[in-house]
């Protein structure tokens, strides 16, 4: 039977909608399988939230920034009369243990 034109048209164009759909439901399948893998990633503790790491690292800078404008008043009287070796021994000595203190609160 011979086929008018109208008939391909249509033909063609279920043949098309047929692949449209297809390309559609593989892309959404691949979207889900992604989202299950962040999930069961979340849940593994591999991922986090930004929000939360940018809260952290904010809290760790407030921690480091605070205590090393502590220093100085902490060890200026302990300086006094001391001689330029004495006084880079105790900086570097106080230094250590402020980089050591904050390595043990932002943990």
């Amino acid at each position: 039977m011979k086929q008018g034109r109208k008939t391909a048209a249509i033909e063609s164009d279920g043949a098309e909608d047929y692949g449209k759909y297809n390309a559609a439901r593989a892309k959404r399948e691949a979207a889900n399988a992604e989202l299950a893998e962040l999930v069961l990633k979340e849940k593994e503790g591999e991922l986090v939230e930004v929000a939360s790491v940018k809260r952290e690292a904010d809290s760790a800078a407030r921690e480091v920034k605070n205590a090393f404008l502590a220093l100085p008043e902490r060890i200026s009287s302990i300086l006094v009369g001391r001689t330029e070796k004495e006084i880079l021994f105790e900086l570097r000595k106080e230094v250590k243990e402020t980089l050591e203190m904050v390595a043990d609160r932002v943990q």
